[in-house]
């Protein structure tokens, strides 16, 4: 092959030497155009429209990793609120006006209670355990509900506890 194309360039004069010098060359830039430089020109312009993008996705990030961070901060504080479970649980049923239907309260350490409710409506009760969890950082550990004949309304048997 090498010794083809050096007859070919021996067969060639002068002037045929320079425009085929000048059209490799050519043809080399053109390579080098379309293999090189238009990719990294479209890589580049893909990215320019692409960075406000990021840069929106990284403040979405940065805001939502604060808001995590403070929704963290208070649902320790509420879980750290000066107060025995148990009175609490009291006081939040007294205000959802379940005060009477409280049979049993006893806490078994100051970060669990135990709660029977005999007769309460389901919604109700779970309107108690959102207060609970969003006041005070109390989870429901453990649960037994059991129907009453009255529509809508169950005994509630249930320990409630927050983090240490």
């Amino acid at each position: 092959m090498k010794e083809a194309l050096l007859e070919f360039w021996r067969a060639r004069n002068s002037r045929e030497r320079w425009i085929v010098l000048i059209a490799g060359g050519l043809l080399l830039i053109a390579l080098i155009d379309a293999l090189l430089w238009q990719p990294l020109l479209k890589s580049r312009e893909r990215l320019r429209r692409n960075v406000p993008e990021l840069r929106l996705s990284a403040e979405q990030v940065k805001a939502q990793s604060a808001l995590a961070q403070q929704l963290k901060a208070r649902a320790g504080s509420n879980a750290a609120q000066s107060g025995d479970l148990s009175q609490l649980l009291t006081q939040a049923a007294a205000t959802a006006g379940l005060s009477k239907n409280l049979s049993e309260v006893r806490s078994t350490d100051p970060n669990r209670v135990s709660v029977t409710l005999e007769s309460v409506a389901f919604d109700t009760w779970i309107a108690l355990l959102s207060t609970m969890h969003a006041q005070y950082g109390a989870k429901l550990e453990s649960g037994q509900l059991e129907a009453l004949p009255d529509p809508g309304m169950v005994k509630v048997r249930a320990v409630l506890a927050t983090a240490k």
